[in-house]
């Protein structure tokens, strides 16, 4: 319909609503239809019934939903609040645990997680993972494709025998496993004095006393795969290492002594007493490169042969390793002038004036429990925060 039709025509409905043209002058009329199911529903009771009986469920419905959703994100994701300590332990709590998970590299020696306690808390700690403690010989049978003498241990260690097994920091306890001990949190371990520091070794720091008892004064604790119901005595933070010797002064001179009181026995001479004395001062001289002096001590029958049987009892009794460092080929050739050909000394045997307890020694050398031990271990402390 163009305007000229639309200003002449008039809009009527016939009998079955449709617009119907006539000429006649129109008039403009709006017929309104969005609302009109809305509408019709309203004027009747029953559909209106339905309809609220439908929003109703609906709505329980989505709130029944969320709810669902809201529960078990709850049950997965219980906690109300994370944090992570500067030692990398992850927090998280909630109104009555806190639990904090924590990944500690065993080449530590009581290694500091960070985490506070206080004398009452009661803890629940789950530990998993592996280590080992003589990464020289993994290294050493590698090379030589050789069966594994000193296997991976989990965090409730080994059963390792052996004389060595007594200078451990628990030697009750399994070679190798996961202990833990709680230190003031005002002390600090890793300073000039370590060797000194009773917390570094209870039975063998170099200021260690008999009345001092390890389990009883320093709270020492084994943990190995879990303890439960761990109820802690004093505040402090919780430090973790695996039950490996700590190389104190103290604990050097102990193993030196307890292996040459071993060997003594077996090695029947007069002058044993006289034969120490001089790899005691061959030690010194060795130190200072005084090589005149050492050699006048090493040129001796008696005394190549005495070498020669400490090296062949020493590894029945503690087995102590070579030194290191090479020493002066003169003092093999010198020793060995005096042996048989089946008795020759070999720069791999260790010494009774050069091996490894020597080297720790003049070297202060407790780095070696980090550049012998490997691993780490994933720890869980759950803490229990209402206290009984």
């Amino acid at each position: 319909m163009n305007k000229e039709d639309f200003d002449t025509a008039q809009i009527e409905h016939d009998d079955t609503g449709n617009v119907k043209k006539t000429n006649d002058k129109p008039d403009i009329i709006i017929d309104v239809r969005q609302y009109q199911t809305l509408l019709e529903i309203l004027d009747n009771p029953r559909k209106a019934l339905k309809a609220m009986s439908a929003i109703i469920v609906l709505t329980i419905a989505i709130f029944a939903a969320l709810a669902f959703v809201v529960i078990s994100i709850k049950s997965f994701y219980p906690y109300n609040e994370i944090k992570t300590n500067m030692f990398g332990a992850t927090t998280m709590e909630n109104e009555d645990v806190e639990l904090t998970y924590w990944l500690f590299n065993t080449a530590e020696m009581w290694a500091n997680s960070g985490i506070r306690v206080e004398k009452g808390d009661v803890l629940t700690i789950r530990a998993s993972g592996k280590s080992n403690t003589a990464i020289h010989h993994l290294v050493e049978e590698v090379e030589y494709n050789q069966q594994l003498t000193h296997n991976w241990a989990g965090t409730e260690g080994h059963k390792r025998s052996g004389r060595r097994s007594q200078y451990r920091i628990m030697p009750e306890r399994q070679s190798d496993a996961l202990i833990m001990q709680v230190i003031p949190e005002d002390v600090v371990i890793y300073d000039n004095n370590l060797y000194n520091n009773k917390y570094i070794s209870p039975n063998f720091s170099d200021n260690n006393t008999k009345e001092e008892n390890y389990t009883e004064y320093n709270n020492y604790y084994f943990i190995g795969k879990e303890r439960t119901d761990l109820r802690i005595v004093q505040d402090g933070i919780l430090h973790f290492a695996v039950n490996d010797i700590v190389l104190t002064h103290n604990c050097i001179d102990t193993i030196q002594k307890h292996n040459n009181e071993l060997i003594k026995r077996e090695i029947k001479t007069g002058n044993i007493d006289d034969l120490y004395n001089k790899a005691y001062r061959l030690e010194a001289l060795i130190a200072n490169n005084d090589t005149a002096e050492y050699l006048k001590i090493i040129d001796n029958k008696s005394f190549a042969e005495f070498c020669q049987k400490w090296i062949v009892y020493n590894r029945q009794s503690i087995n102590l390793g070579k030194h290191p460092e090479a020493i002066d080929a003169k003092i093999y050739t010198t020793l060995n002038k005096h042996l048989a050909e089946e008795s020759k000394i070999s720069p791999n045997d260790a010494l009774p004036f050069h091996n490894e307890m020597h080297y720790y020694r003049s070297n202060s050398y407790y780095n070696a429990w980090f550049d012998d031990n490997v691993g780490s271990f994933l720890i869980v402390v759950e803490k229990q925060k209402n206290k009984n």
